[in-house]
């Protein structure tokens, strides 16, 4: 009987993997329920929840809470892993460095052998080169990176294995080392060849090599390129404390590093769980107001676009929305609207301050002329939780103001709405929902209460305070409604407030609790509703996409017929005079503009253009195309943008992956070279140990004799049927549709040796206890 144990959340297989996963999905397997390791509980649970990409929740938030992940630039993380072993080694702790790259390892083992060479407890009067390009000396950590079945220890019960860490206890002259080992003291002389190929410094080690081990305390060095299994290994090798220092770029964060660790697995996953975890991604209600706000960005840019052109004329707008301050300018038009402020009016006075002809950069000035304005000002009158809700949902939630704006075009403000309806009704399916599975923080809001209207208000809030939650990224077992963390915190004060309200009013209530049949029924009909809504927004949305095509389709032909059919006659009698049109100023905005033709009525006679009706029904398609298109090129934008971030993301996965395929090539090559050294070495063993036989012993000479005879008569009897078998062999190919004359190309002789080489590595090659090192 065999029995298999291990971790199939934590790095797969450098080649192909994944055996536990697919002997636990096909078969099933016994599950350890409980951690032992730790002796922290709550970093026992915490290690539970990284493991797990399924479980929601924050999986660094418990180590956030605790201070053991810090972030800055790459020295002064690296400094910082290496000050904190450091630490642990002058308090008698047991302590590891680990890192992701060799390169890391290298340089915080040169400082860890520095700071050992310093203290006194080695002693370099002799040393001995190691494969990593450092010296070992007595009194040095190594560790062995190669299983070797002909280093025995421990009586023979054992072996040399690959990780083993030893304490140097003696050099001999000829290279060799004299070793103990770290945990159970074999010793064990490991000889020249072996240390120079299969030696390297060990206070410190990557990631990859990291996985079985056990330790009292854990410092690794990380970045935002690590994997959610890198993260889970490297934090889960202490027993007393565990701590990621992240080197971020210019500009990163932490939070936005722990996301993206979080969110790349190199696990692979079953078809089920990537279906599971992209519909929680698309229908994540947080994702979904993001969602609205992104599309809520876009229009107001579509909206300062209307109000700067009732504000200065359509020319002057066109100018000023392809400057490269235009985005500032529209910021701040919508900042004095805040403020209680009309953005047309506050545009005029802005523009009419000064002359803006040397103006470099003209939305520019306008921004700032509209922020000065502002500084004197106090805070608008009426905050964002102070508004009322719309459609049900909190203006802090997403803003339903735009649905209604006549300077969005029609189809924006139907979008905007459309999207706006369905974060409703997934307010309300979530109200029920937490309703019906209670978690702990839903406490603090009191027991549900059976009057409807109480109730549904019990629904509006939990579900408010859940968006609160998932956007802070609270972890699901925080026991507080709103943390104290968030105290100060607007939104979370005025929920804070309306929780301690419905918390008073369940307390005094005398009114029965709400069955769960009652509670059940309630989330079934939220979740039909929100199903139904979805469709909805769905068939709205690709209807809105078919009509916008069509409506530029359909302006382009038009425009283009119109033009070659309809001209404006012109009657001429001797030279033209100047147009009316021409010489009339610009009318002031906000006033009614009398139309040139009608203050000045021509005719073919008086030789000037007259005005044609043809003309203004294609000028007013001209601008509704070019609206339409500037909505579409928007939304064209916004793809090419994120079809850009998944092209760098699939580049930055290639280029990760040319790397790890370069490193496997050359552990090939060096496990090939390890090979032929370990064939001589037992070669050369083998000649040691029994000797090379003599030509001028009389029992040998005769059976060397006897066997070239017999291998003579065997070359004789291969001779004369040589040409029987070979017209056999030709006969064979013959029927078997083969052309026995024809000769293999030189492409079809590479791509087979290439697949010989493949074979044979893929037969040769082992992994952890077997000799393979990561």
């Amino acid at each position: 009987m065999v029995r298999g144990i291990g971790d199939d959340r934590q790095l797969s297989a450098v080649e192909a993997g994944g055996v536990l996963r697919l002997i636990d999905r096909e078969v099933g397997s016994v599950q350890l329920e409980h951690v032992h390791r730790f002796a922290d509980a709550g970093e026992a649970e915490a290690s539970l929840r990284l493991r797990d990409p399924m479980r929601p929740g924050d999986p660094f938030a418990w180590y956030q809470d605790n201070g053991r992940i810090v972030g800055g630039d790459s020295e002064r993380m690296t400094a910082a892993v290496f000050e904190g072993w450091q630490h642990d080694t002058l308090a008698g702790t047991r302590s590891l460095m680990l890192a992701p790259t060799a390169t890391a390892v290298t340089d915080l083992n040169a400082r860890a052998q520095a700071f050992r060479i310093s203290t006194g407890d080695v002693d370099t009067s002799r040393s001995v080169n190691l494969r990593d390009g450092l010296a070992a000396h007595v009194g040095d950590t190594i560790v062995t990176r190669r299983n070797d079945s002909d280093l025995r220890i421990q009586g023979g019960r054992d072996r040399v294995k690959n990780g083993d860490l030893w304490t140097v206890t003696g050099i001999r002259d000829d290279g060799a080392l004299d070793v103990a080992h770290a945990e159970h003291g074999a010793v064990i002389q490991l000889p020249a060849g072996y240390v120079s190929r299969h030696v390297e410094v060990g206070y410190a080690r990557t990631i990859s090599r990291s996985q079985g081990l056990t330790t009292e305390k854990t410092h690794v060095l990380g970045d935002a390129t690590m994997s959610r299994e890198d993260a889970y290994t490297a934090l889960s090798r202490g027993k007393e404390s565990n701590r990621l220092h992240l080197a971020l770029d210019d500009a990163a964060t932490v939070p936005d590093a722990l996301e993206q660790i979080a969110a790349r697995s190199e696990r692979m996953l079953s078809a089920h769980e990537t279906i599971r975890l992209e519909q929680d991604r698309v229908e994540d209600l947080v994702s979904l107001i993001d969602q609205h706000a992104d599309v809520a960005v876009h229009a107001d840019e579509l909206r300062a676009g209307a109000i700067v052109t009732k504000a200065l004329g359509e020319e002057l707008a066109t100018s000023l929305e392809g400057q490269e301050s235009w985005g500032a300018l529209a910021a701040s038009l919508r900042h004095a609207e805040d403020y209680g402020h009309d953005p047309i009016a506050t545009l005029q006075s802005a523009y009419q301050q000064r002359e803006l002809g040397t103006a470099d950069d003209v939305p520019a000035v306008l921004h700032w002329r509209i922020e000065k304005a502002l500084e004197g000002i106090g805070q608008p009158t009426v905050r964002v939780v102070d508004r009322e809700p719309v459609d049900g949902v909190p203006a802090w939630i997403a803003d339903g103001r735009r649905h209604q704006d006549e300077l969005l075009p029609v189809e924006w403000r139907d979008h905007l709405a459309e999207r706006h309806h369905y974060i409703g009704v997934r307010l309300k399916e979530r109200g029920a929902t937490l309703a019906l599975e209670q978690p702990a923080w839903t406490q603090d809001l009191g027991r549900l209460p059976s009057e409807p209207w109480r109730m549904f208000d019990w629904h509006r809030t939990a579900a408010e305070v859940d968006v609160l939650r998932t956007k802070y990224r609270i972890d699901p077992s925080e026991p507080q409604a709103i943390p104290d963390k968030l105290r100060g915190n607007p939104v979370a004060d005025h929920l804070q407030e309306r929780v301690t309200a419905l918390h008073k009013a369940a307390a005094l209530s005398t009114a029965p609790e709400v069955t769960a049949s009652t509670r059940e029924h309630y989330a079934a009909s939220a979740a039909e509703s929100s199903a139904a809504a979805r469709t909805a927004l769905l068939t709205a949305t690709e209807s809105t996409q078919q009509t916008a095509a069509t409506v530029v389709a359909t302006a382009s032909d038009v425009v283009a017929e119109s033009a070659e059919q309809t001209r404006p006659e012109m009657a001429v009698e001797g030279a033209p005079q100047p147009s009316t049109a021409e010489a009339a100023p610009a009318a002031p905005t906000g006033t009614e503009t009398t139309p040139v033709a009608a203050a000045s009525p021509t005719t073919a006679q008086e030789g000037t253009t007259m005005s044609d009706p043809i003309d203004e029904t294609l000028d007013q398609i001209g601008r509704h195309a070019g609206r339409t298109g500037q909505t579409i090129s928007s939304e064209v934008a916004r793809q090419i943008q994120r079809a850009n971030d998944d092209r760098r993301r699939a580049l930055l996965d290639a280029q990760r992956k040319v790397e790890r395929d370069q490193e496997q090539a050359t552990r090939d090559a060096q496990q090939v070279a390890r090979e032929a050294a370990k064939e001589k070495e037992r070669t050369d063993r083998l000649a040691a140990r029994y000797g090379t036989p003599s030509s001028t012993e009389t029992p040998g000479a005769t059976t060397t004799t006897t066997t070239a005879e017999g291998v003579t008569s065997a070359e004789m009897s291969d001779t004369t049927t040589g040409s029987t078998r070979a017209e056999r062999e030709r006969r064979l190919l013959e029927g078997a549709g083969y052309d026995p004359d024809k000769r293999a190309s030189a492409e079809e002789i590479k791509a087979r040796e290439e697949r010989r080489r493949t074979e044979h590595r893929d037969a040769t090659q082992t992994r952890g206890d077997e000799g393979l090192e990561r």
